[in-house]
């Protein structure tokens, strides 16, 4: 029977120990399982061998420190060996008396290799290779090997089961159909698995149900948010067209008021006109008060001095009965007066000069009254009733108009035949 012991694993980079010629297959075992031990059996037709191989992947860190690193032990046989828990027992015991503390170093939670290569631990694996020949020697009977020819090509799929489930026949029979068998004591066993199955199941159930929920739930989300869309467009459309509108309405407003305030500014020119020519008519009609009644005021003050005159005259008259006509008379028959001035007295002649003495008088009378007096009592009437110029009564100019003509007068009209003094009263006549 041929043994051979194996050191396989990436200290730092894959590495081996032991014959060269399987250095290819071994490479095959890093394949970055998570497993944190396998007890895998395998058998090769190629060669007609049987390996047997303790298998560390969990937790391990090459000698960097680098994670993802993994540890085989491995024994070749040129049979199979049926009773496969002793074959499991030996690497077990090599394994935690030369690999730990001597090829691998507990390192927090995880293992970490104390060598970068497998030949600076050569010393130990072959001392580890006596003492699993030692153990293999005393394991085994004969019967428990039979020739590893009889299995065929493995079909590729690895097959996994608990260790302490397992049974020589069933293994035997895994290994025929499949080539490989892969056992660990971290694996679930048959009632793990059935619970773990049922749990599947029910999980499975579960997200069934959550899943038809979660659509049902997502369509009618869906189905609300379309309603919802619906509506925040047509909102949206409600908004557009309340701002036309109110734009348009502001549009017109801002046309109506440019109207109204060019309506207005229209207006308030043709009244500014307007009232341009109102202070114009005022102030001509003022004018016209003024001089109305200035003229008013001659008026009365010739009528004032009209009788006295008139009495005057005639008192002449009856003084002077030889005396000519009054001066006025004379003045407008200059021809005839001239002819009877030549018969007066020395008295009658000056009287003439009486009258032109007594109209200069009046004539300056008359001049006062108009340049001094009345200008005065003008100004003082017109600051007592100062008021706005819309609010103070205009005196018609018509009415003015009358009292002028009444108040001018009437000149004398003599016939050509001389009336004596004293037969009629004398009227002086005022050109102003």
């Amino acid at each position: 029977m041929e043994f051979e012991l194996f050191l396989h694993g990436t200290p730092k980079g894959q590495d081996l120990w032991g014959k060269e010629e399987d250095r290819n297959y071994f490479t095959g075992f890093y394949n970055g399982s998570q497993d944190e031990q396998q007890f895998l059996i395998e058998t090769r037709p190629s060669n007609k061998k049987c390996y047997y191989h303790y298998l560390v992947y969990k937790n391990m860190a090459d000698s960097d420190g680098r994670s993802g690193a993994y540890f085989g032990l491995s024994i070749r046989l040129d049979v199979y060996c049926k009773n496969y828990a002793n074959i499991y027992r030996i690497l077990d015991y090599l394994y935690n008396s030369f690999v730990l503390s001597k090829i691998l170093n507990v390192d927090g939670n995880r293992l970490r290799y104390a060598v970068y290569s497998f030949k600076e631990a050569d010393d130990v694996a072959k001392v580890m290779e006596q003492t699993a020949i030692q153990l293999f020697q005393k394991g085994f009977k004969k019967e428990d090997f039979q020739p590893a020819s009889d299995f065929p090509t493995p079909a590729g799929n690895t097959v996994k089961a608990n260790l302490y489930e397992c049974t020589q026949e069933n293994v035997l029979a895994a290994l025929k159909k499949y080539g490989k068998v892969a056992m660990s004591p971290f694996y679930p066993t048959r009632k793990e698995q059935t619970l773990e199955q049922q749990h599947q199941a029910q999980l499975q159930d579960m997200q069934k149900r959550c899943t038809v929920q979660i659509q049902s739930e997502r369509e009618k989300a869906d189905s609300e948010k379309a309603e919802l869309r619906n509506q925040v467009a047509a909102e949206k459309k409600n908004v557009e067209r309340i701002q036309a509108d109110v734009q348009n309405q502001i549009a017109q407003a801002t046309q109506d008021l440019q109207a109204k305030s060019q309506q207005l500014q229209q207006s308030l020119t043709q009244r500014e006109s307007e009232a341009q020519k109102l202070n114009a008519e005022i102030a001509r009609l003022k004018k016209r008060v003024d001089e109305s009644q200035h003229s008013e005021t001659v008026s009365k003050l010739v009528a004032t001095i009209k009788d006295p005159i008139n009495k005057l005259s005639q008192t002449m008259g009856h003084m002077f009965p030889d005396s000519d006509a009054p001066a006025a008379s004379a003045m407008s028959r200059p021809s005839k007066s001239k002819s009877k001035q030549q018969e007066t007295t020395p008295i009658g002649k000056n009287v003439p000069l009486i009258n032109f003495f007594l109209l200069v008088c009046v004539i300056l009378l008359l001049l006062w009254a108009l340049f001094i007096k009345g200008p005065a009592a003008d100004k003082t009437n017109m600051e007592k009733q100062a008021e706005p110029a819309t609010e103070q009564p205009v005196t018609q100019p018509e009415q003015s108009q009358p009292m002028l003509e009444q108040s001018q007068p009437i000149p004398s009209e003599k016939s050509d035949t001389d009336e004596p003094a004293g037969q009629g009263d004398e009227q002086v006549s005022v050109d102003m």
